[in-house]
């Protein structure tokens, strides 16, 4: 049996709303996904974080580009084509019942309301509809007046109602959907993908300049719609913008040139960015005219519907002025370089050749050292005088971040192509009390960063720390030195005695070997010639000799009876353990960034969205729909009226507590108004 037709547009109703539901529900995920996983990134930067498992099952589910995969934009355009066809099939309904005013109701089904009372009134019918008319008006009601006088139970009928908006916002929800989704579509990836699907577009993997792109990654400025990144270094010009995709990129020309004349930068006094702007210039191609302009954050400049945003900002390649000071050479002098960030340039360092690759100079550097990691337990005599060269620290928490002054971030790369990744900060930094010159380094991409401290001398500079470094660990320094530490030790009356001569070759030993290995040298030394039962009681021996040694290495060109204070006891031990950890340092010079200057670039993202407007538009009409829907409420009266009684009916979309207290007032309202029609009036 056939349903008949309400009960059939009902049911379709149902299952359209189901439907549309669930796609949103599946948008609503996606969008979550698109949110906490960072999209179009690097597939490298993915493989380490993920895993190759994950990795792959991400990629194949198109997780790295969201809302450019196609199961993406397919959902959106079912979502379009069924609330479309929804729209389609019950505007005319809609609009219907909203002119309607159901004056068609037969008395019988009035008064099988729940809502529904007779009123009995001295008053005949024609007196009766002024006063009733006057009453709807008030109430902010529309009518109709219908005249049943020829009908069985003659009457005069009064459809009234209000509220009939209400109604509008289901189909003004609706028709946002499909705008912003339409929207969404055609100022997304769409077109992009159109161009890959017929015209073989095909994204660049390779790192190449603009220069050098085929024409399948290169897309002419007649690209109705993208949205891509480019930066730019002072004084520098673009035509192109960057589009990220499928693990590459896509050059999108531009229809003007962008220059970027002077950036600017306001930062709190911790260092952080407050406010930072760029001062452009764009030339169109086709006309030749500039526009100056400004772009800050959220304020765009706009050319020909192509809008400008201020994005971020870099390093643009500023000069660089730096010092090498030797590691491995005790004794060779420090060498003076120039360089600019984000070049590289040849080196040679014991006759082997190195690529020193300048990544990216930072004027400011927010950073808190308090965080290092924990000391491990000792196992070895090495670690255990470490242990106690660092327990002289005194080490305290300071957790407050700071910022730390300029950095440059390097790789020195040797002729087989390994590299490792340094950042060093130009200034020293106070640490625990004493002050620090800092290096970061990592041996792979994206791994954890190991930092190096080189004691900053009472000048705050390098020279104190080099000096004695050279001191202690150069071969033609040691005789003279371990005859101080000697006369120092044991006086000036035992000088050619055995047990001066035994003592001069223990610490020739100990130098030796911590100048081989550091600590882990003299651990290694303990090892072979001390009984294990001894080792610790010789260790703390072995531990006064070397800081007998080192402090007579920093008083080598003190004057005569200087005395040491306590700054120097920590300048000496903190050299100690720098001298010994900088063995893995992996890098035969350290770097001193010694002066500087600055050039910046601008990041800008660059996008034409010509649909943007039907989003605004989209989402004013979702708000006025969803008010409509939740605020707005239908009520329908219908008062018939005949001599000497009017009958009262009430209905309403909604059956709350406020539409029952409405009804409540109107029956009240009615009744004193038709017994007292002067008073009710």
């Amino acid at each position: 049996m056939r349903k008949p037709s309400m009960l059939r547009d009902a049911y379709d109703t149902l299952s359209s709303m189901r439907f549309a539901i669930s796609l949103l529900v599946i948008l609503a995920l996606a969008a979550i996904i698109g949110t906490v996983l960072k999209q179009n990134e690097s597939y490298t930067g993915y493989l380490v974080e993920l895993g190759p498992y994950w990795f792959e099952a991400f990629r194949r589910l198109g997780l790295y580009d969201v809302y450019g995969s196609g199961w993406f934009m397919t959902i959106l355009g079912f979502l379009v084509v069924s609330t479309t066809l929804c729209i389609y099939r019950h505007t005319p309904q809609f609009v219907q019942d909203m002119r309607s005013f159901r004056e068609q109701t037969t008395l019988k089904s009035l008064r099988l309301f729940k809502h529904h009372t007779p009123l009995d009134t001295p008053l005949p019918e024609v007196e009766q509809l002024p006063l009733l008319q006057r009453y709807l008006q008030g109430k902010g009601y529309r009518f109709r007046v219908v005249d049943n006088r020829h009908t069985q139970e003659p009457h005069t009928l009064l459809a009234a109602k209000t509220g009939s908006w209400q109604r509008a916002g289901y189909f003004a929800a609706h028709l946002a959907i499909v705008m912003i989704c339409l929207a969404a579509l055609m100022d997304g990836s769409l077109s992009l993908r159109l161009q890959q699907w017929f015209n073989g577009k095909q994204a660049e993997t390779r790192d190449l300049p603009v220069s050098q792109l085929s024409a399948a990654s290169r897309l002419d400025d007649s690209n109705r719609s993208f949205r891509g990144n480019v930066s730019i270094a002072e004084g520098e010009q673009t035509d192109v913008v960057f589009l990220t995709q499928d693990n590459g990129f896509y050059a999108q020309t531009l229809p003007f040139t962008l220059e970027l004349k002077r950036f600017q930068v306001e930062h709190y006094p911790t260092g952080q960015p407050k406010l930072f702007a760029s001062d452009i210039v764009v030339t169109r191609k086709d006309t030749g005219e500039k526009i100056i302009g400004r772009t800050e954050v959220n304020k765009p400049v706009i050319v020909d519907g192509v809008a400008i945003y201020q994005a971020s900002f870099s390093d643009g390649g500023s000069a660089l002025d730096f010092q090498l000071w030797p590691l491995a050479q005790p004794g060779a002098p420090a060498l003076k370089g120039k360089g600019t960030s984000l070049r590289s340039q040849q080196l040679t360092i014991a006759g082997k050749p190195y690529t020193l690759e300048f990544q990216e100079f930072r004027l400011f550097n927010i950073e808190d050292f308090s965080n290092s990691q924990a000391k491990p337990k000792a196992k070895t005599t090495a670690d255990q005088l470490q242990a106690e060269m660092a327990d002289a620290l005194k080490e305290t928490r300071d957790r407050a971040l700071r910022n730390v002054g300029p950095s440059i971030t390097f790789r020195l790369r040797d002729a087989a192509g390994q590299a490792r990744e340094f950042q060093n900060y130009m200034q020293p930094i106070q640490l625990e009390g004493a002050s620090y010159f800092i290096s970061a380094m990592r041996t792979d991409v994206g791994g954890a960063q190991q930092f190096f401290r080189f004691p900053a001398d009472t000048d705050g500079t390098l020279t104190g720390y080099m000096k004695l470094r050279q001191r202690l660990l150069d071969p033609a320094n040691r005789d003279a030195l371990t005859e101080r530490v000697a006369r120092a030790t044991l006086g000036n009356g035992v000088q050619t005695s055995p047990a001066q001569q035994q003592f001069q070759a223990a610490t020739q030993r100990m130098l030796e070997s911590f100048a081989r290995s550091g600590f882990a040298g003299m651990d290694e030394q303990l090892r072979k010639s001390v009984p294990e039962a001894k080792r610790s009681e010789v260790a703390q021996l072995y531990l006064r000799i070397m800081r007998a040694a080192a402090m007579e290495a920093f008083l080598q060109d003190k004057p005569e009876g200087y005395t040491p204070t306590e700054a120097d006891g920590r300048f000496v031990i903190d050299s100690m353990v720098s001298i010994s950890i900088s063995k893995d340092y992996g890098m035969p010079y350290l770097l001193q960034l010694e002066r500087f200057q600055q050039r910046q670039a601008s990041g800008f993202q660059i996008a034409r969205a010509p649909f943007r407007p039907l989003v605004y538009l989209g989402c004013l009409l979702l708000v006025l729909g969803v008010f409509a829907m939740f605020y707005l409420s239908e009520r329908r009266i219908w008062l018939v009226c005949r001599d000497g009684k009017v009958e009262f009916s009430m209905a309403g979309n909604r059956q709350t507590l406020q539409f029952e207290a409405e009804y409540r007032q109107h029956q009240t309202a009615l009744a004193t108004l038709l017994r007292s029609p002067t008073q009710g009036a």
